[in-house]
C-alpha cells in the first residue's frame, strides 16, 4: 500500500494519532538530562557524561522524528532560494518587534519585569557552564530541528 497516495481510513488515522503521542513524549522527555545537570553546582565527571548522552538522546529522537516524518508524510523538499531568506529575516524582525512591545505592554499593564518562563531560563543559565553551553546548542539548533519534524513535518504533513 502507497501511504502517500491513498486515503486514509480510521485505522491509519489511529496509528497517526498513537505516532504523534508518542513523538510528543519524546520531545517532552529529551529534556530531562539537562534539568539533571541544571541542579549540579560542580562540573564532574557525569555532569559531561549526561551532557554528552543528552547531546545523544537528542539525535536518536531527531532521527526517530524524521523517520516518522518520511514514512508517513508527504515529503515535498523545495530549492531554498534567496526570496525565503529574506521571509525568515522579515519574520524574525517582527517577531522580535513583537516580543518587545508585548513585555512593555507587560509590564505598563501588569508590573510584570519579566514573564516566569524567561525567569526559569534566566536560571538555568546561571547554574552552571555545562547547562548553558547544553541549552545554547539545543535551543538554537536542536530543538527547532525537533519541533518541525514532529509538528509541522509529521503532524501536518501525515494528517492533512
Amino acid at each position: 500500500m502507497d501511504l502517500k497516495t491513498t486515503k486514509l481510513g480510521p485505522g491509519d488515522y489511529f496509528e497517526r494519532i498513537g505516532i504523534l503521542i508518542f513523538l510528543i513524549l519524546l520531545v517532552l522527555t529529551v529534556q530531562i538530562p539537562l534539568g539533571i545537570i541544571a541542579r549540579t553546582k560542580q562540573i564532574t565527571t557525569a555532569t559531561i557524561t549526561l551532557g554528552v548522552a543528552y547531546l545523544l538522546i537528542f539525535g536518536v529522537v531527531i532521527f526517530i522524528a524524521r523517520y516518522f516524518y518520511h514514512r508517513y508524510g508527504k515529503v515535498t523538499p523545495k530549492p531554498l532560494k534567496w526570496h525565503d531568506i529574506k521571509l525568515v529575516l522579515i519574520g524574525f524582525v517582527v517577531m522580535l518587534a513583537f516580543e518587545i512591545s508585548l513585555g512593555v505592554l507587560n509590564q505598563l499593564i501588569y508590573g510584570v519585569q519579566q514573564t516566569s518562563n524567561n525567569q526559569v531560563i534566566a536560571q538555568l543559565l546561571n547554574s552552571n557552564r555545562v547547562t548553558l553551553i547544553l541549552l545554547l546548542i539545543s535551543s538554537v539548533f536542536l530543538s527547532p530541528i525537533l519541533e518541525e519534524l514532529v509538528f509541522r513535518g509529521f503532524l501536518i504533513s501525515s494528517f492533512f
